[in-house]
């Protein structure tokens, strides 16, 4: 066998149950921390808080999501969160990162 089908066309690899996939939301969140080189623990908390982000709105796709969905979640958070000013600060970050935000408008 050459790889050729009787009618002459190229046959193509089947792998059984594989798909090529779009790498979902949280997955590209952490390529495009890991190529400007951040450190695991800040990948962790930022996936942490969108995370939570997500799930705050009922597992809403953040594509489907704007300014004022962040604004929410946020004073949602420092409400009834109470939380501190430096975590404050970082939830903040996540919500804002610019990976995330690229993905809010659709990419």
């Amino acid at each position: 066998m050459n790889g050729t089908m009787e009618d002459g066309t190229q046959a193509q690899p089947f792998v059984a149950g594989i798909e090529k996939r779009e790498p979902r939301l949280l997955d590209r969140v952490r390529d495009a921390l890991r190529v400007r080189h951040m450190s695991l623990r800040t990948e962790k908390t930022y996936v942490h808080w969108i995370r939570r982000f997500i799930l705050f709105h009922q597992k809403r796709h953040p594509k489907d999501m704007a300014e004022a969905e962040i604004n929410a979640f946020l004073t949602h958070l420092a409400v009834e969160g109470r939380v501190s000013p430096s975590q404050n600060r970082c939830r903040t970050g996540a919500c804002r990162f610019e990976g995330f935000e690229k993905s809010l408008r659709g990419f």
